[in-house]
């Protein structure tokens, strides 16, 4: 989405009030904002890799809990430190 902003400078207008009024525009017109959308898009994952990550994820939960039954691991709170 390819887009310019032109803004003409008026009899007696000084360089700071044009600059005002071209960041105005160009923000009126969304460019920050698309930008800023793009720089941290992801693509989206296929089916397949996804499915790897739930299988990895419950293979780990499940390690987890029998290192929890065996009293290995203890289960803390979120933010907390074990010490």
């Amino acid at each position: 989405m390819p887009v310019n902003v032109v803004v003409t400078k008026n009899e007696r207008e000084s360089a700071h009030l044009l600059l005002r009024r071209f960041q105005r525009k160009v923000q009126s017109m969304g460019v920050v904002q698309e930008v800023r959308n793009r720089r941290f898009r992801e693509r989206e994952q296929s089916r397949n890799s996804r499915r790897t990550q739930r299988v990895l994820a419950l293979k780990r939960r499940a390690l987890y809990e029998k290192l929890e039954k065996l009293g290995l691991r203890t289960r803390h709170n979120k933010g907390t430190v074990q010490r």
